[in-house]
């Protein structure tokens, strides 16, 4: 707009006012005062024109808005007033519903994917992701009919055992093992293709009510993950669901029902945005993938006015996650599903192939529940190979300890050995810094989740290795007999000789391990120098003892002997000669 034409919409009051007179206009962020006024103005103007009544900001959203930096200036707060007027459930604008679009960085060792026309055509096509949610979907079927039906049958009968039902094979040798895998390569892929969500999208088809999120959620956001999953952790271990066929098969029921449940009432998929046990664990691992996806942000600022990603199109839903492609700075806020890029006509949807870890040290806004999440973690997985342990098994059986108490204790010790000793070390750090001990603690706890995925997969390892291995190689054999002769499942033993070394399983853990510390070593110093050049030796010092300790506490772990220690041979009896 010309300076002209601007003059013509002066009363000629002000107009001869101006005449001739230069006038400035500071940047907004040095108008803290004009923040308010006009977000409220551009919220009236959006909510207006949508439909939507809307009362205000709340005060948290007013202070987020006044803390930012804006150097996007006016255009970018109406850019986030729009955006926060299409997302907001509630009369209310609250803090989660302020999305920003920060400034880009310079992306290194990123090569975009989709700038080569076959992979975005493939990624576009109408049967990704379906066909893979699908074969999940009758997957999960067969792995809860069997588990159920073998949990009901009477004592004594094949499906009771773990080596003889197919769910439980699939559920705790296959399925479990790749989440942490898929998580550390691809992201969040497996919430795409989850048959828990899938079959709530099948029973939302028949009747959906599409209620706004509640506040609740929104507020507490990743942190109601984290408890679900530690909450699931605690009752997956404390009853024993991985030994039994009905408990597990209660247990897939229990979260599909749940997940059925959420998404009949809710919009999108708010059960997998902000209650689903995995998605924690999974958020967690997907900050160091190897992929990504991103909004080009001088597109999303540029080119796009509607919004299309996050409303959806007539070729795919909006955002199920309640993303926008160009605000996202870290993965646990994408589960990869690609309708953002079946949306979007203007190319301004990515997908990175980027080194692992970048995110880690690269995070321009901390999140203090994923941060502490990831220190809880390198506790919850070194907890999961203690109970294996040779020589606590002597203890609890010594003692006399009961089960259930037994666990809890050791659950919630496990949880304070890793969450006290960073808590002082962020402390110290802290004090180095000059800043606050929960912003330390976001800056710096995700740092160490290479090393909880570290001790995760090494637990993976030595379950498999050890026994599950034996185990999915037996079931194929009879399998294969049952096909070829008519042997009936579970009524001839197979045998199978172990054929992978204990130093073999215990060298590969320690490689894992020492893998993970180093990664969580690298990912503290960059995080260190990213926050500040000066004091960096300082800054991370405490928390660098910290990581010695907890790698060196996993090494004692994780290749100290497991089982039940064997039972001593009675005395030799006297000889009467």
């Amino acid at each position: 707009m010309t300076e002209a034409e601007v003059s013509e919409k002066f009363i000629p009051e002000l107009r001869e006012l101006l005449k001739n007179r230069i006038v400035v206009l500071p940047p907004l962020i040095q108008r803290l005062k004009d923040i308010p006024l006009l977000a409220n103005h551009y919220l009236n103007l959006f909510s207006r024109k949508d439909g939507k009544r809307t009362s205000g900001l709340s005060r948290e959203a007013t202070d987020k808005l006044v803390s930012y930096a804006w150097p996007g200036n006016i255009k970018e707060l109406e850019n986030v007033i729009q955006r926060a007027a299409i997302v907001s459930s509630e009369a209310v604008i609250i803090p989660g519903d302020l999305i920003f679009v920060l400034p880009s960085e310079k992306e290194i060792h990123k090569i975009n994917l989709l700038r080569n026309e076959r992979i975005r055509d493939l990624l576009r096509h109408p049967l990704i992701p379906k066909v893979f949610i699908w074969v999940n979907i009758f997957m999960v079927a067969v792995m809860a009919g069997f588990t159920l039906f073998g949990g009901s049958r009477p004592e004594g009968h094949p499906l009771q055992e773990f080596g003889n039902n197919p769910g439980m094979i699939i559920t705790w040798l296959v399925w479990f093992p790749l989440l942490p895998i898929s998580a550390f390569l691809i992201g969040r892929i497996w919430c795409t293709v989850c048959p828990l969500a899938g079959i709530g999208d099948l029973f939302s088809r028949i009747k959906k009510f599409n209620l706004p999120v509640p506040g609740i959620l929104k507020r507490m956001d990743f942190w109601l993950v984290v408890l679900s999953f530690m909450f699931l952790d605690y009752v997956e271990e404390f009853f024993g669901v991985a030994e039994k066929p009905w408990a597990t098969g209660m247990l897939l029921v229990i979260i599909i029902g749940v997940s059925v449940l959420f998404c009949i009432l809710y919009e999108r998929k708010t059960f997998c945005r902000y209650l689903c046990p995995l998605a924690g664990m999974l958020g967690a691992y997907s900050s160091m993938s190897l992929f990504e996806i991103r909004g080009n942000k001088k597109v999303c600022q540029t080119q796009c006015g509607q919004h299309l990603c996050y409303k959806g199109t007539e070729q795919a839903p909006g955002c199920p996650m309640f993303s926008y492609p160009a605000s996202i700075s870290n993965s646990t806020e994408c589960m990869m599903c690609l309708n953002c890029l079946k949306s979007c006509d203007n190319r301004g949807v990515q997908i990175n192939l980027r080194p692992p870890l970048q995110e880690i040290w690269r995070q321009s806004q901390p999140v203090l529940s994923l941060s502490l999440f990831g220190v809880i973690l390198v506790g919850l997985m070194a907890r999961h190979q203690f109970g294996h342990l040779t020589f606590w098994l002597s203890i609890e059986k010594s003692w006399g300890l009961i089960e259930g108490f037994s666990h809890t204790v050791v659950y919630l010790s496990f949880i304070l050995l890793a969450f006290v000793p960073f808590a002082l070390s962020s402390t110290l750090s802290a004090a180095a810094s000059q800043e606050k001990v929960s912003e330390n603690m976001a800056h710096y706890g995700i740092a160490f989740i290479p090393l909880a995925l570290s001790g995760h997969l090494s637990h993976i390892a030595h379950e498999f290795l050890d026994e599950g291995v034996y185990e999915l190689l037996q079931y194929l054999v009879k399998v294969y007999e049952s096909l070829a002769a008519g042997v009936a499942i579970g009524s001839r033993e197979v045998i199978i000789s172990p054929f992978i070394h204990s130093s073999i399983i215990t060298f590969l853990k320690t490689m894992m391990i020492t893998g993970g510390m180093a990664g969580a070593l690298i990912a503290l110093i960059m995080i260190a120098r990213r926050v500040s050049v000066r004091n960096v030796f300082a800054r991370i010092l405490p928390h660098l003892l910290v990581l010695m300790l907890f790698w060196i506490g996993y090494l004692f772990i994780f290749t100290a002997p497991t089982g039940a220690a064997p039972e001593p041979s009675p005395p030799p009896k006297a000889r009467i000669r």
